[in-house]
């Protein structure tokens, strides 16, 4: 499961090297083990190339301080976090053998989102046991609370402006753009869920 430090961070530097557009781990709990995420964290960010970016998969309720402040370091673009929400039923999480503290999930992906620099995707999966249509709206509409920042495009100024009211009146952080090439720009120099 984990891959010697000295490995992967020749396989990154070469990755990097290369200037391939994504790496993807696939762990579902890529952060089980602290130091190893850390060390790792720390090779991508300091060896930077202004294009790679790197996905992992986590367990954002076991992510600590020290980890969320590293993270906040990085370029925007450079990490997107993949968060294995799958159901807010605790009867769910119980029967699918998961332990999760979904406060504390909740918790993370609002510190991390105000950093405006990760890409955060918070997964569900439909049918899980003991799920029903009622449960996984609930579930829906819990992962629907942890508010993404929303970028409008519109070429009319008042469309814009009444869509940003209503978000803003849900919670929406909301950034604006008047035409795709704007879009386009902010998209390159801004983290947008």
């Amino acid at each position: 499961r984990f891959r010697p430090l000295d490995t992967v961070k020749k396989e990154l530097a070469f990755f990097l090297e290369q200037r391939v557009p994504q790496v993807k781990f696939v762990d579902r709990t890529f952060n089980c083990k602290k130091s190893h995420a850390m060390a790792i964290w720390q090779f991508i960010r300091d060896h930077d190339n202004g294009v790679t970016n790197f996905h992992f998969e986590i367990a954002a309720d076991i992510l600590d301080e020290e980890e969320i402040a590293l993270l906040k370091t990085m370029r925007p673009g450079l990490v997107q976090l993949e968060i294995g929400v799958q159901t807010a039923n605790p009867d769910t999480i119980h029967a699918i053998n998961r332990k999760m503290d979904l406060a504390r999930v909740a918790q993370v992906t609002e510190t991390i989102r105000q950093s405006h620099n990760i890409h955060q995707h918070l997964d569900l999966i439909a049918g899980l046991p003991l799920e029903n249509y009622e449960s996984f709206g609930h579930s829906f509409d819990v992962v629907y609370k942890m508010k993404p920042r929303i970028l409008v495009v519109d070429d009319e100024q008042d469309i814009r402006e009444l869509l940003k009211f209503y978000l803003n009146k849900e919670g929406y952080e909301v950034i604006e753009a008047a035409n795709g090439e704007e879009a386009l720009t902010i998209f390159e120099n801004e983290y947008i869920d």
